[in-house]
């Protein structure tokens, strides 16, 4: 048995149902069950055909086959037949023995730092999947639920799984983050959450100015000098200052706006080219977005616009409008 090339995750989740067509989007750390290695942080998105209670009460525990390292992985697709005929364990006894399985591997979980390494751990996974050795090798990806009552079991379906690194691009299409000004707290802050990035990456960023065509780029004025982008860092998926440290994260999280001047706008922006401007509104409103950036390319575009007001000088001094999430 090739453990190096098993890692294994626990999700939760509430009860739903799906009639002939169903989706889901879960995000969560896959351990390594023969190395005690960081964890490989994934998505997994998940479309279901069929007839059935969606097995999702409690947890559910995530077994990926075939990838020896982290570095090594990227993206793969899987479904519940094409699994079950590869590693050939059975699927009615899955689901009868993974809601007392799951039950442990969580307690299991909550006992010490390395449970994904941990004998017992083998053995329960072991004992539900059968032998899959011959298969370790392949790359593969299946979800054991807890299911709602044994007596239903899985119901009939079929279900197809993409699983995805933290930071694909795919993500970014997919499930993209959410972005909000907050001026509550008497400063001015950009807010996002469910951003797929790793902790601890740093995020580009450029504030947009509604306008009719292509949308310009705010300008920042930066120890004398113009930018059009704004860094962060991503700790739980949330965005924090630069420089931000993990111990740090605990607190408040934005990137603070009012404290930052506009000096003007970058007009006709493609591919980071354009005439500057250096008109800025000033005792006014302006509606404004976000994009997250990778080099001179949008990763992310925001669709919603938040209307905030500016100072004499030009500052972002609050939002308008309600403090709710946009896309």
């Amino acid at each position: 048995m090739s453990w190096s090339n098993i890692w294994i995750g626990l999700m939760g989740g509430g009860f739903g149902a799906s009639a002939i067509v169903g989706a889901s989007y879960y995000s969560l750390p896959l351990y390594n069950m023969a190395f005690n290695q960081q964890p490989l942080n994934v998505a997994v998105f998940g479309r279901r055909l069929g007839i059935t209670l969606q097995a999702e009460m409690g947890a559910a525990c995530c077994i990926m086959t075939g990838v020896p390292s982290a570095d090594r992985f990227d993206r793969m697709e899987s479904s519940g037949v094409d699994w079950g005929l590869g590693a050939g364990f059975n699927v009615s006894g899955t689901v009868n023995s993974a809601a007392e399985t799951i039950n442990a591997i969580v307690r299991l979980a909550g006992t010490t730092p390395g449970w994904a390494v941990q004998e017992g751990l083998k053995n329960m996974v072991r004992g539900v999947m059968g032998d899959i050795e011959a298969n370790s090798q392949e790359q593969n990806f299946v979800l054991l639920p807890t299911p709602a009552s044994l007596a239903i079991g899985a119901g009939v379906w079929y279900e197809w799984s993409d699983v995805v690194r933290i930071g694909h691009n795919l993500i970014w299409l997919r499930e993209p983050p959410q972005w909000g000004i907050d001026s509550a707290t008497g400063t001015v802050k950009l807010r996002m959450q469910n951003i797929p990035m790793q902790d601890g990456q740093m995020i580009t960023l450029a504030i947009t100015h509604d306008v009719l065509g292509p949308d310009d780029y705010l300008e920042w004025e930066r120890n004398g000098t113009r930018t059009s982008r704004l860094h962060g860092v991503v700790w739980g998926q949330k965005l924090y200052p630069a420089g931000t440290r993990e111990v740090q994260a605990d607190g408040a999280d934005g990137v603070n706006l009012s404290e930052l001047a506009i000096c003007g706008r970058n007009v006709g922006h493609v591919f980071s080219s354009g005439t500057r401007s250096n008109e800025v509104v000033r005792n006014g409103t302006m509606s404004i977005g976000v994009n997250v950036m990778q080099g001179s390319v949008e990763r992310f575009s925001s669709d919603d616009y938040c209307e905030v007001a500016t100072d004499a000088s030009g500052r972002i001094v609050r939002s308008i409008g309600d403090r709710r999430w946009r896309d």
